[in-house]
């Protein structure tokens, strides 16, 4: 059985691999995102508008749980490779950003998350070409909205 645990505020409730679809929305709601990753359902709950935590479970050939897994970490918006990977990957890695902004001048757009880093409050940008809808790189940092000023 895997379960999940953690600060109510950060975390999914209790769920154990095996649980059928049904009984998921039943308990949760409606997912944010419903995808098709590597050829498997997966379900996405992102938390809140402004939240640091989105859960995706992905579900097996029988419509059950298969796999519960938090995926707004630094490793992953890190392995996210220049030229290789498009828009679609990104989605399909990171889940729906809380911001997309289009810099028209330089051809850029810039997918924001925000994710924690043990207790840290972080966000990752995500720079795509705008023409070729490719990655050209990742940049991870500090969420302003949470450091204290005191500290510079």
């Amino acid at each position: 059985i895997t379960a999940l645990s953690g600060c109510a505020q950060f975390a999914i409730p209790s769920l154990a691999t095996g649980t059928g679809a049904a009984e998921v929305r039943a308990r949760l709601g409606a997912p944010s995102d419903e995808r098709t990753v590597s050829g498997s359902k997966t379900w996405d709950y992102a938390q809140g508008p402004q939240g640091f935590t989105t859960w995706r479970l992905t579900f097996d050939a029988a419509d059950r749980i298969a796999k519960v897994e938090q995926i707004l970490t630094e490793r992953r918006i890190g392995s996210i490779e220049a030229g290789k990977h498009s828009k679609e990957d990104v989605a399909n890695l990171l889940g729906r950003p809380v911001e997309m902004t289009l810099f028209r001048a330089k051809g850029e757009e810039v997918w924001t998350y925000r994710f924690l880093d043990v207790q840290e409050r972080k966000l990752g940008d995500v720079y795509f070409d705008a023409s070729s809808g490719r990655a050209k790189m990742t940049i991870t940092y500090p969420d302003p909205a949470y450091v204290n000023a005191n500290d510079f």
